[in-house]
């Protein structure tokens, strides 16, 4: 079970897989329109990158399986499919 708490400034959250990296870290970059939109129709339909309470950011490793998910490519994906299959999106909620 994964808890993340959102409000934290001293780390950033992947959207996709909700590991927390450091501030300045390389390995995340910012949630395009694109990447939202490959969000919300695959797993996460209510993903909004406006909303305070969604994560802003994603890792690398999560957009390239994101974008071999679109394309269908699975064979690789089991591992990571399971582990973001196991986050309960739901229950984020604004904290104001």
């Amino acid at each position: 079970m994964f808890f993340v708490k959102m409000a934290d400034e001293k780390c950033l959250i992947c959207a996709c897989c909700f590991i927390s990296f450091g501030k300045g870290s390389h390995k995340l970059i910012k949630i395009t329109p694109a990447v939202q939109l490959h969000i919300q129709n695959l797993f996460w339909r209510e993903y909004d990158v406006e909303k305070e309470c969604c994560p802003k950011n994603i890792c690398n490793s999560c957009k390239t399986n994101l974008y071999a998910l679109n394309r269908g490519e699975t064979s690789k994906l089991n591992d990571w499919i399971e582990k973001i299959s196991q986050i309960n999106r739901q229950k984020l909620r604004r904290s104001s």
